[in-house]
């Protein structure tokens, strides 16, 4: 049987609970447009005492969260973060690689390249056509120079922005470290409930701002609240204990990324972690190294490959033709990577140069032929046992317009030296200033494996250039190639046209950047390079707008669990109001009876 002390007990804790609910309640109206609020509930039991009830019993105000639903919004908030991250840079690479200017796009200047080259071919004496010609090699060639530079400044702002990420990232860590501490602390003293409950909405703010680069494993301790953070992979970001600070390591070409732990005393331990950037597939710093590591250097690699092909089919072409008039010196321009003069080219060129043959002529300012090898022999090359460039001096030297046969003045003299680089080079030079030289293939190709009239240097898109010399002066661009007689008529035009079919030629392009090994023209492989440029975009955009919708989705449904809604909250204040009111009035009603009780015994 309840008594009126009884009674009274209730309703006072009836006042208390209510007095509780009404401050939980204006402490979520208040905080409602707080970002990362988590609303919160006083947690109530009824108190039985033998068999009768004795009144409510309040226990902790508990934040009103669904943990798996937190766990599936911070792991969609890193999907997100990639997606955003790596839209923004391919956006950026789109522009670098198409240019704003259409008539400045590279397929476009290819097109004009081959165009001038046509134009040339109908009239290869003109000088401006030549030197139109030129210029439009060359604006191809910087171009691809341009685009190359800016790729590779795009792939440098991303490692910038690793760096400043890191940087945010440490000051992330430290504070939720900083407040793991506190929590813990608080839960070990007893201060549990609601004098914990902001401090969680505040870690879980500063874990939202971590999830934007890791994906996260979370453990949370029970006793003390503390949480355990790894990256997907399980290497350890922080516990209850400590926490990691991010750095760049030594690395190439780039630094890598590394983190230590900070130990009690707030110092760094002296050995440094690597992160394992391979396992991460989420989260800001995943798409920031796979787009500085793969993305951007595959567009580049595409690029490359079709500056070297360019390179290397029109040189083959090239140096097999003369200019008008023709040079008193060609030099060989394929044997950088030839360790020395006396070196075998079979071994370090891989070049089939066993068994070629050209003839050598040289003629007059009119093309005339002063002494040909036409009709005396062929200059033959066998490598047997091998083939140096001393080698093939000595043949050019003893042959039938060789100096030592014909003396100064009338035959030519072969020499190797070096060039610029330091790289040995195939020199052939008239000894007579008034003479020139000119050369054409009978078997193989050694005029093309050695490079003795290229047009282009470089073998990369950063590098590729025109000939500086013909640059200078168009009039040594190669438009014919050397008569029956050994001769060179100065309306030849056999060089400058079979450039100009390169256009619609079939050429072989190597496996590069994602493309794979193909046959095609180069103006079809340009269409490749940016259909697959567009393909990635495009991939890029349909996934930040899934995870960005998806992402809202998850948000929303975290917002209807936790989030603070007005009007259930001033539903829950009448509530507690009128509790309050009920309570104070049984307070009364009891006060009287004991009013009555005591005047009955008065």
């Amino acid at each position: 049987m309840v008594s009126l002390s009884s009674a009274l007990g209730i309703a006072i804790g009836g006042m208390q609970s209510s007095q509780l609910g009404l401050g939980t309640v204006s402490h979520n109206v208040t905080n409602a447009n707080t970002v990362g609020y988590t609303r919160q509930s006083v947690q109530t039991t009824n108190v039985a005492y033998n068999g009768f009830g004795a009144g409510v019993q309040v226990g902790n105000v508990d934040r009103v969260v669904d943990s798996f639903l937190n766990t599936r919004v911070l792991n969609q908030l890193s999907e997100l973060e990639s997606a955003t991250t790596t839209r923004a840079y391919m956006d950026t690479v789109e522009g670098a690689f198409t240019g704003a200017n259409t008539d400045a796009n590279l397929d476009s200047l290819v097109n004009n390249m081959f165009a001038g080259l046509n134009s040339l071919a109908g009239d290869p004496g003109n000088s401006a056509l030549k030197r139109n010609a030129v210029q439009q090699l060359s604006l191809v060639s910087t171009t691809l120079n341009g685009m190359n530079s800016d790729l590779t400044d795009v792939i440098n702002r991303v490692n910038i922005e690793i760096s400043e990420e890191i940087s945010r990232l440490n000051t992330t860590l430290a504070r939720i470290g900083e407040l793991n501490i506190e929590i813990a602390t608080q839960q070990a003293g007893g201060n549990n409930g609601a004098n914990t409950n902001d401090l969680l909405d505040e870690r879980d703010r500063q874990l939202d701002v971590l999830a934007k680069d890791f994906k996260l494993n979370i453990i949370v301790s029970g006793s003390s609240n503390s949480i355990r953070v790894t990256t997907e992979n399980g290497q350890k970001l922080l516990d209850e204990g400590s926490y990691v600070q991010f750095e760049r390591t030594a690395g190439t070409p780039y630094q890598g990324i590394g983190f230590r732990n900070v130990i009690s005393d707030g110092t760094l331990a002296p050995y440094v972690n690597t992160l394992n950037t391979a396992a991460l597939t989420s989260g800001k710093i995943a798409a920031l190294v796979t787009l500085r590591d793969t993305t951007i250097p595959a567009t580049i690699s595409q690029l490359d490959e079709f500056a070297d092909t360019l390179v290397t089919r029109m040189n083959l072409i090239s140096s097999q033709g003369v200019s008008t008039p023709a040079q008193r010196t060609l030099t060989s321009g394929n044997t950088s990577g030839v360790s020395a003069s006396n070196a075998d080219l079979l071994t370090e060129l891989s070049a089939s140069l066993d068994n070629t043959s050209f003839n050598l002529s040289v003629v007059d300012s009119q093309g005339d032929v002063v002494s040909t090898t036409v009709g005396v022999g062929a200059i033959t090359l066998t490598g047997a046992p091998t083939l140096s460039i001393d080698d093939i001096v000595l043949a050019i030297n003893n042959s039938s317009v060789g100096v030592t046969t014909l003396g100064a003045g009338l035959g030519v003299t072969a020499s190797a030296t070096t060039d610029s680089n330091g790289d040995p080079v195939l020199q052939i030079q008239s000894t007579n200033a008034n003479y020139k030289v000119v050369m054409a293939n009978t078997a193989g190709d050694f005029l093309g494996l050695m490079g003795m009239n290229n047009i282009l240097t470089g073998s990369t898109s950063g590098d590729i250039a025109v000939r500086s010399d013909i640059v200078a002066d168009p009039s040594l661009f190669p438009t014919g190639r050397m008569r029956a007689d050994g001769g060179l008529s100065s309306l030849s035009t056999a060089n400058v046209i079979e450039l100009a079919q390169l256009a619609e030629t079939t050429v072989s392009f190597d496996s590069a950047g994602g493309l794979p090994a193909q046959s095609s023209s180069f103006i079809k492989y340009i269409g490749q390079m940016t259909s697959d440029l567009a393909v990635t975009l495009n991939s890029a955009k349909t996934t930040e707008t899934y995870a960005d919708s998806l992402y809202n989705q998850l948000q929303q449904l975290k917002g209807s669990v936790g989030g603070v809604n007005m009007d259930e909250e001033l539903a829950l204040m009448l509530v507690y109001q009128q509790s309050f009111q009920a309570s104070a009035r049984i307070i009364t009603v009891v006060d009287g009876l004991m009013q009555e009780v005591l005047n009955m015994v008065r």
